[in-house]
This record gives C-alpha cells, sequence and structure tokens, in this order.
C-alpha cells in the first residue's frame, strides 16, 4: 500500500509504487481549469483569494489528466483518491480516464478496503446527514 500526501508529480512516487495493490493519491483541480484564466491579481467571484493565490493552490497538488497518467505507470490493483473536494469528482473522472483505465474510487470517511488476493472496498451506510 502506498499513500501519497499532498504532491505534484513525483518520478521518486511512482519508482516506489510501481505495482503496488493500492495507491491511495492526492488530486486537486485541473490545471486547465477556466477559473485560473485571468488577471492574477482579480479576485475570485467566491470570495475566496485571487487567481495567482488559486493557481499557486493547484500547482501544488496533482491534477486529474496527471493522476491518470501515475496511475497508467504504476498499475496498482486499486487507485483511490483522497483529499479533493466534492467539485473535482465530477469533473476529475473523464480526465482520469484519458489516461486511466484500471480500478479507481473516491476515499470516503469510514471506509474500508480489505487488501489480498483480491481487493474490496466497503462503505460504511449513509446516515442521512
Amino acid at each position: 500500500m502506498v499513500l501519497s500526501g499532498d504532491t505534484r508529480v513525483s518520478d521518486n512516487l511512482i519508482k516506489f509504487a510501481k505495482g503496488a495493490d493500492l495507491l491511495i493519491h492526492e488530486v486537486g483541480m485541473s490545471k486547465q481549469d477556466p477559473r485560473l484564466a485571468g488577471p492574477l491579481d482579480e479576485r475570485l467571484p467566491n470570495g475566496r483569494g485571487t487567481r495567482r493565490q488559486l493557481r499557486s493552490i493547484v500547482e501544488h497538488h496533482t491534477d486529474p489528466s496527471e493522476a491518470g497518467m501515475i496511475f497508467e505507470k504504476v498499475k496498482p490493483k486499486l487507485a483511490v483518491f483522497s483529499h479533493y473536494t466534492g467539485g473535482v469528482t465530477t469533473a476529475a473522472l473523464p480526465l482520469v480516464r484519458q489516461n486511466y483505465s484500471g480500478a479507481l474510487e473516491f476515499g470516503e470517511d469510514g471506509m474500508i478496503i480489505d487488501v489480498g488476493e483480491t481487493i474490496s472496498v466497503k462503505r460504511l451506510p449513509s446516515t442521512g446527514r
């Protein structure tokens, strides 16, 4: 099992993760996201800083296309995304699938992953909150 923290594409991670049963990897927003285009010092509509600040954050994470390339090189039995926001899940999958067609899950609190001869994923029942 290999667990990646916040990271850009890392050749070292790829080297040491090759053939892992399970690769848990963070994912951020796409570096091609239209919100990143425009004047750098313009404040973002959601009031969370400037485009320059958002770009800086995005550059310190792996985007979905890059994650797909990593997974394709590592070829884990199961890839699981961690450290993502809900908005990333909708947009990420088609970008990942450009490069990777293997088993992929979006991690959730309380998710149980059993690794043995096979890998199984169990989720806690929804509490309706």
